[in-house]
């Protein structure tokens, strides 16, 4: 009989939650740890690092984070527009809005507000930017830390990117 440590997911569970794509739990935390209950996958280190700059990907768990790779790491964005909390969408085939890349901004279709890529607003209605998460690193991924609070204020903003080496 194999003894197993009360804080070990068991193979059988571990599988269970990759296939359901729980992200409540990493494989090496419980359910029960209250830190897991707040992160969201962005995404494995190494597939982020492949990206070219300037290009962005949607969490994989929630449609309303995105994270952008810059000439230095990752800048994880909340995509809902600062006026009236709607989603913001990514389109990747129109004309860019900042230096990083030729094409892609966010549009909220809602009051027609543009962003760049950084999140910045670049026309429209909203009275702000996107708003910046903080990143953790954990078992070799990028997960936003939802309990952690959002940064609008300019200061802070890009103080938040998680460098990458």
């Amino acid at each position: 009989m194999t003894s197993h440590n009360e804080n070990e997911l068991s193979r059988r569970a571990f599988l269970t939650m990759s296939w359901r794509r729980d992200d409540s739990a990493s494989p090496t935390e419980t359910s029960r740890s209250a830190t897991a209950d707040n992160l969201t996958l962005i995404g494995s280190i190494e597939s982020l690092r492949e990206l070219a700059v300037g290009d962005v990907v949607t969490s994989p768990r929630r449609a309303d984070i995105h994270a952008v790779r810059t000439a230095t790491g990752i800048l994880a964005l909340r995509s809902r527009c600062p006026n009236d909390g709607a989603l913001v969408e990514w389109r990747g085939d129109e004309q860019s809005e900042d230096a990083l890349a030729s094409i892609g901004r966010f549009y909220c279709s809602r009051n027609a507000s543009i962003f760049n890529r950084l999140g910045e607003l670049v026309a429209g209605p909203a009275d702000g930017p996107l708003p910046t998460l903080v990143i953790a690193e954990r078992h070799g991924s990028l997960w936003v830390d939802e309990a952690k609070p959002e940064a609008p204020d300019s200061d802070e903003r890009l103080q938040r990117e998680f460098a990458l080496a």
